[in-house]
């Protein structure tokens, strides 16, 4: 019993300790903050650690030494950090990066870049209210005594805000930004702005009093041959190490390499401890061997990584294409070989391909296929991706037809620091890396599956551009527009004639069989506002250094684009501003970039195609982002969209309307001063004792339509009548009336950006409880020229007309239910009809004679 007793004890005891041990290594990292006040910007400004306001920004932030003490932190690793976010920017931030170094400098005055350690992402980021934690995937050792920069970059392939973030305001120079639509800012050393204010920052701090927090790496997870590399990357500076291969083999190295013998998958446990402690993590089922596996043939030349590291890391870090996907370390490990795995790809059908290669300096990338299986890579005929100077390669790669079927081939990608040029398969990369891939063919017998895209889906001019995604490799295609008009090419370019909305059909085919696609309502086509056209659209000569053009806002419109790298823009189809003629409006020019420029702007104002010299509404000479009021003249054309057309340029200049430009752009966008049509041909419908039914006539450019009315008399603008607002049909029951009542009614449109006249007033009285529902009465035109017609639903007797005083002026005998009466003889005014029926019930109605 004392045994079981003392052996139960002992459990215990491990367990409790365990527990300790386990909770001590979770709660090593502790939260330090520097900076605890609440500045903050706006969704519009810098800096900002997530500002999308432009597509990409990058920030570098000094933190001296002293503040870091003063939060807690002494020499240790630093293994995060977070920022405090109080409004998202709403956007997804690609290629979100951080990067930190030590430096002896006590201010920011120009980008400190050398030695920068990366130590998360690149990868896609969604900012959140609130700390947003960024965990150190290569935690930060920090010496306790230097200063550290902080790097922080992204670039997205589109727009949202500025993050809002709480800042605290330093006496130096702490932070420098860079922000940029047109390419990532990433490796650019323009400045923007140099701040005394810096986002407030909480650290993930490790004292280094504490035992190892074990981890590491291989150069691969699957092998034909055996051969796997292990990479430490422990924190907390271990001092010994214990490897178990899984294979019943075993290490003391720090970075040993094993060779397995036998096939089949493995676990691989590392053991790391220093003076304060150990730890173990065990990786289950990582190692695959497959030593029976064919790999492609043997390729005529293997490249080899000249200076790894040296310049920072370089090579590629992620690939992506079809079905094949790894994550792999930088170019420390120089030429990786992943032939063992294969991936399946189809004859003739088309695959993306997405390479990570961000590094201190843009990277050029290369691929090849070998797809006539001799070990030799052609450039001219097996090259399939090549892209200079960037951090990421995104591509689509056809598998040609003349490739080699069902054998193992040989991909290869390549990646090198831009100044390296054109890459060649058998160069070997200076700071980059190769890496080798194997694919195997297969020709596809499935029938097509359609689908297909344009390149827009409004059109002014009704000029589109369908481009075909169908799968498995048709070769016959079918278009039917939806307009009565089809096509056989692939690709087609289409001109709808008319206005409509269209449904559109596609229809493939190949050896297998066919399919149809129909996607309803697609294009819609609307040349009501298409601006006439000018003589020339100037063209962009030598764009450079970030001239342009980047955003643009008067009244509505508030369009980011890209500057002149793309050239002329023409927006005028889609982003239209609607005005007031007499009004004025501020034209705001974001210009791309931190060169001042010269911008000029002009508005069409007489719709002739031709910019004359009164027509120019801005001329901003050697400014940034320039600001003009524009008052819109009252003699401008009306209902219709005129170009207003914006160049801007390098400062000197003297560009007209129609010049090219030399380094910047020229946009187009449409301006419309919109008359609201007045409601027309006002009737009145069934009348009850209690509602009134009013129907007219629509314009065709309103959105709704307002009714006001009140008792007889009591004028549109007395505040006295009940108003009903947003109508969307163009007839309407009035409810809730009093019997046997006399109302006036008024009708307005209201139309984008305006409104028309009130129109009436009309009037009419409700029936009393005796009367004939059925006897229906009406009257038009009213108002009228003393010319009227009168429509009943029964046999009228008489109709007697009075005065607006009730006087009897003459009385009409018919026994009709239609007549037309001619007052041309009486005065113009306000009269009242009473008109009595055979049935003995009588109506009374008002009409305005002119």
């Amino acid at each position: 019993m004392n045994i079981l007793r003392n052996l139960f004890y002992l459990i215990i005891f491990l367990i409790f300790c365990g527990f300790f041990y386990s909770n001590n290594l979770i709660s090593q990292a502790t939260y330090h903050y520097v900076g605890t006040n609440t500045l903050q910007n706006t969704n519009s400004s810098y800096p900002s650690i997530y500002g999308n306001w432009f597509r990409g920004v990058k920030n570098q932030m000094l933190i001296r030494a002293s503040e870091l003490q003063a939060a807690g932190i002494s020499a240790g690793n630093i293994t995060g950090l977070a920022f405090d976010i109080v409004t998202p920017s709403g956007g997804s931030l690609q290629s979100f990066q951080i990067d930190i170094k030590s430096t002896t400098q006590t201010s920011l005055s120009s980008w400190s870049n050398n030695n920068l350690n990366t130590v998360f992402g690149p990868s896609t980021y969604t900012d959140q209210a609130g700390w947003n934690q960024h965990d150190f995937y290569n935690p930060f050792l920090w010496d306790g005594t230097s200063n550290i920069v902080i790097q922080t970059c992204f670039y997205s392939n589109g727009w949202a805000q500025n993050s809002i973030m709480n800042m605290s305001n330093y006496s130096y120079n702490t932070l420098l930004y860079r922000r940029r639509d047109n390419s990532s800012p990433c490796t650019s050393n323009w400045i923007n702005g140099v701040e005394s204010d810096r986002p407030n920052i909480r650290f993930s701090w490790v004292d280094p009093s504490s035992p190892p927090i074990t981890n590491f790496s291989s150069n691969t997870t699957s092998t034909c041959s055996g051969a796997v590399s292990f990479f430490d990357q422990s924190t907390n500076t271990p001092t010994s190490w214990l490897w178990n291969f899984g294979d019943g083999n075993s290490s003391t190295l720090q970075n040993p390499t094993h060779t397995y013998t036998n096939s089949g998958s493995f676990t691989v446990e590392l053991i790391t401890s220093n003076p304060f402690g150990s730890d173990t993590i065990t990786f289950n089922n990582l190692i695959q061997v497959n030593l029976v596996n064919t790999p492609p043939v043997a390729a005529s030349c293997t490249p080899t990584t000249g200076i790894a590291g040296l310049l920072g890391n370089y090579g590629i870090t992620e690939f992506n294409f079809g079905n094949l996907s790894v994550v792999s370390g930088t170019s420390s490990e120089g030429y990786s070989d992943f032939t063992c795995d294969s991936s399946l790809f189809y004859i003739g059908q088309s695959y993306s391909l997405r390479a990570i290669h961000s590094s201190p300096i843009p990277q050029n990338f290369f691929g090849w296929i070998d797809y006539n299986n001799n070990g030799i890579f052609e450039p001219a005929t097996e090259q399939i991706v090549s892209n200079l100077s960037s951090d990421s390669t995104n591509a689509i790669v056809s598998i040609p037809p003349f490739a080699v079927p069902n054998t193992p081939l040989r991909l290869r990608i390549m990646s090198d620091a831009s100044f390296s040029g054109q890459l060649d398969p058998c160069t070997n990369p200076v700071y980059g890396q190769a890496e080798d891939y194997t694919i195997h063919l297969a020709v596809n017998t499935s029938p097509p599956v359609s689908n297909f895209e344009s390149n827009l889906n409004f059109s002014c001019d009704g000029v589109v551009e369908f481009t075909d995604l169908s799968t498995n490799v048709p070769y016959a295609w079918y278009w039917d527009f939806g307009d009565g008009n089809y096509s056989l090419f692939q690709n087609p370019v289409h001109t709808y004639i008319n206005n409509g909305i269209y449904d559109v059909t596609l229809i493939s085919s190949n050896a297998y069989g066919t399919d149809t696609i129909t996607f309803p309502q697609y294009i819609e086509v609307d040349s009501t506002n298409l601006l006439s056209p000018v003589a020339y659209n100037p063209n962009t000569l030598s764009y450079c250094c970030d001239y342009g053009i980047s955003r643009v806002q008067i009244a509505n419109i508030n369009n980011p684009s890209l500057d002149g790298i793309v050239g002329y823009e023409d927006f005028s189809c889609l982003e239209q501003a609607f005005v007031e003629a007499g009004t004025n409006y501020a034209l705001r020019v974001f210009t791309s970039g931190n060169n001042p420029q010269d911008t000029r702007a002009w508005i069409d104002y007489n719709n002739d195609g031709v910019f004359s010299a009164n027509e120019k509404v801005m001329e901003k000479i050697n400014e940034i982002n320039p600001v003009s009021i524009i008052q819109i003249p009252s003699n401008i054309v009306v209902n219709t969209a005129v170009r207003l057309r914006i160049s801007s340029d390098e400062v000197g200049n003297s560009n007209g309307p129609l010049n090219d430009v030399y380094r910047g752009q020229v946009e187009d966008y449409a301006i419309i001063v919109a008359t609201c049509p007045e409601p027309s041909n006002i009737v009145f419908g069934q009348i009850t004792k209690t509602s009134i039914e009013l129907n007219w006539d629509a314009g065709g450019t309103e959105d709704s339509w307002n009714l006001r009315y009140g008792p007889e008399g009591f004028g549109v603008f007395s505040g006295l009548g009940t108003t009903i607002d947003n109508i969307f049909v163009n007839n309407f029951f009035v409810t809730g009336l009093d019997e046997l009542t006399s109302y006036d009614f008024y009708v307005q449109s209201i139309c984008t950006g305006n409104t028309s006249n009130w129109i009436g007033p009309f009037n009419e009285t409700t029936l009393n409880i005796k009367e004939n529902l059925s006897n229906k009465v009406f009257i038009y035109p009213n108002p009228n020229d003393k010319i009227f017609n009168i429509q009943s639903s029964a046999n009228m007797n008489t109709i007697e007309i009075l005065d607006i005083l009730g006087n009897s002026i003459q009385t009409i005998y018919t026994q009709s239910a239609s007549i037309q009466i001619n007052i041309k003889d009486k005065p113009s005014g306000i009269y009242f009809l009473k008109i009595n029926f055979i049935n003995d019930n009588s109506v009374i109605k008002r009409i305005i004679c002119n």
